[in-house]
């Protein structure tokens, strides 16, 4: 964990000092910077482990950063920073996608705490993400779900054809197998790959997964409606 690459994105100065300051005591390498573009080039040219973003920019919201760097970077863990402690900002920023949420101001210790904490579940998860540090393929009955080329094909090779915002429902869906997923958090991930985000986009996202996938909604195998709040993975991976 230690020499981890962390980048922190705050638009105040004396901020990114004192835990830039405090980070690399703790033995974090620590990209400091105060604006989109500026992180841009470091994300392009480094391998970052974790990022701290505030959610309030002055070119850019914290929320459009973290769906970009999502679309482009993969799940890179993200712990979103605000000024405004609502609850309501909280549950937007974890439904969004973010790891963690610490509202200010916060003590520098409790930051390193909380990145600490991320990261170690982020190496639990992957150590136990099917038995391996990265799959590149899942098995799913029939189904392969190819996570390097974004597609699911059968196991005679014939593709599902699913769309990138299909793939990318069913995937999330897949890596959180047996843990409900509300519409608010699908929803966040077709705004970065899909056209189509009308209220009704994540339902029909899921009624074409299932027919490609020939999962019958009254009896699934795969995909499962929670009442209320959204779908649950419940099919048997290898």
């Amino acid at each position: 964990m230690s020499n981890a690459k962390i980048l922190c994105i705050d638009d105040c100065e004396v901020t990114l000092l004192i835990v830039k300051e405090y980070l690399q005591k703790e033995g974090f390498d620590i990209f400091a910077v105060s604006n989109i573009q500026a992180a841009d080039e470091i994300m392009n040219s480094n391998q970052i482990d974790l990022i701290v973003l505030d959610l309030m920019m002055p070119d850019t919201d914290g929320m459009t950063v973290l769906r970009q760097y999502r679309a482009t970077h993969g799940n890179i863990p993200v712990i979103m920073l605000s000024g405004r402690g609502d609850d309501i900002d909280k549950i937007i920023g974890i439904e969004a996608g973010a790891d963690d949420y610490i509202a200010k101001p916060f003590q520098p210790r409790e930051l390193s705490a909380r990145i600490k904490a991320v990261l170690r579940r982020v190496q639990s998860d992957t150590a136990n993400d099917y038995g391996q540090a990265r799959v590149d393929k899942i098995l799913l009955d029939k189904w392969i779900i190819d996570r390097e080329q974004y597609q699911v094909f059968s196991r005679d090779g014939e593709s599902a054809d699913l769309t990138t915002g299909e793939y990318m429902v069913l995937e999330k869906l897949v890596l959180a197998k047996n843990k409900a997923q509300s519409r608010d958090i699908l929803f966040a991930l077709l705004h970065d790959y899909d056209m189509d985000t009308s209220d009704r986009a994540v339902d029909i996202k899921i009624t074409r997964i299932r027919s490609k996938l020939s999962d019958d909604s009254r009896d699934p195998r795969y995909i499962k409606t929670i009442r209320n709040v959204g779908y649950m993975f419940i099919g048997a991976v290898e």
